[in-house]
C-alpha cells in the first residue's frame, strides 16, 4: 500500500494539506466562536458581530475546503486502486493461455472488484481517517496550551487531560 502511496505523492499530499486545513479551520471557527460568547456577555454588540461574521465566513471557506477534501480524497483512491488493478492485470497478460486457466474467472474477478473494494473501505480510507485523528489531536493539544478549554469539549479524552494539566496551566 505504501508502493501506492508514494506513485501518488501529489493526489496524498493534497488529501493530507486539505484535512490539515479542514481541522485547523474547525478549531480557529471554535476559538472565534468563544469570542463571539465573550462579546455577547460583556454586552459588546460590534465585538460580538464582528467575530460572528469571521466565524461565519470560517465556516463557509471550511466548508469548501470540505468538499475540496472528499474531491481530492476520491481522485486518490480511485488512481490507486486503478494501479492496484494495473498491477493485478499486467503479470496476466505475459502468462500463457493454459496458465491462465488455472484459475477461474471468478478468482480474476474476485481480484479486481472484491479485493479492492476490501481495500477501498479498509485500506486507504483508514489511513486518511487515522491520519485525520492523529493530525486533530496534534492540534488540539497544541491548541490547548493557548485555550485550555478548547480541548475539553473538542476532544472525547479532552476533558480528563483538561482536569489532570489544568494546574500546569
Amino acid at each position: 500500500m505504501v508502493k501506492y502511496l508514494k506513485e501518488f505523492k501529489f493526489e496524498n499530499f493534497m488529501v493530507f494539506l486539505l484535512i490539515t486545513i479542514d481541522i485547523a479551520l474547525a478549531v480557529l471557527s471554535s476559538v472565534f466562536l468563544a469570542n463571539v460568547l465573550n462579546s455577547l456577555i460583556a454586552k459588546e454588540m460590534n465585538q460580538f458581530f464582528l467575530w460572528l461574521a469571521i466565524d461565519i465566513i470560517l465556516w463557509v471557506v471550511d466548508s469548501f475546503v470540505q468538499g475540496a477534501r472528499d474531491v481530492w480524497k476520491e481522485i486518490a483512491i480511485q488512481k490507486q486502486l486503478n494501479a492496484v488493478r494495473r498491477d493485478i492485470i499486467e503479470p496476466l497478460t505475459e502468462i500463457s493461455y493454459s496458465d491462465f486457466e488455472k484459475n477461474s474467472k471468478e478468482d480474476y474477478n474476485s481480484w479486481l472488484n472484491n479485493d479492492t473494494k476490501l481495500l477501498y473501505d479498509n485500506g486507504f480510507h483508514q489511513i486518511y481517517f487515522v491520519y485525520t485523528g492523529i493530525v486533530c489531536d496534534a492540534i488540539l493539544r497544541n491548541c490547548y496550551y493557548l485555550f485550555p478549554l478548547g480541548i475539553a469539549f473538542d476532544n472525547p479524552f479532552g476533558w480528563s487531560t483538561f482536569v489532570l494539566f489544568s494546574k500546569n496551566v
